[in-house]
């Protein structure tokens, strides 16, 4: 992420009440704990992940302990972290990303 992060929550272009961003290759192949921390600070409500989820093997853990970053819902059941979560949407909505 550059240093000039987007903050689509203020985005007067786009008004976007809930943001999901796919972090599946920020570091290449996989996503890093510093550069989820980046897509979140950058005002991403939730990061999905694809088949290359497990390609930095320094998230394993973050995907344990944050529950609003989701790897692939088709992975074995014991795979870390969650394959989907059910998210606080606008307007009291309840909103499930998969």
């Amino acid at each position: 992420m550059s240093s000039a992060k987007p903050d689509w929550t203020r985005c007067t272009r786009c008004c976007a009440d809930f943001v999901i961003v796919n972090g599946e290759n920020a570091a290449g192949n996989g996503v890093l704990p510093r550069q989820a921390e980046d897509i979140f600070d950058a005002g991403a409500d939730v990061v999905t992940l694809g088949n290359h989820a497990f390609g930095k093997q320094q998230i394993v853990p973050y995907l344990d302990e944050h529950s609003d970053i989701l790897r692939p819902a088709n992975l074995a059941p014991q795979s870390p972290g969650q394959g989907w979560g059910i998210f606080d949407g606008p307007q009291g909505s309840r909103l499930l990303v998969i």
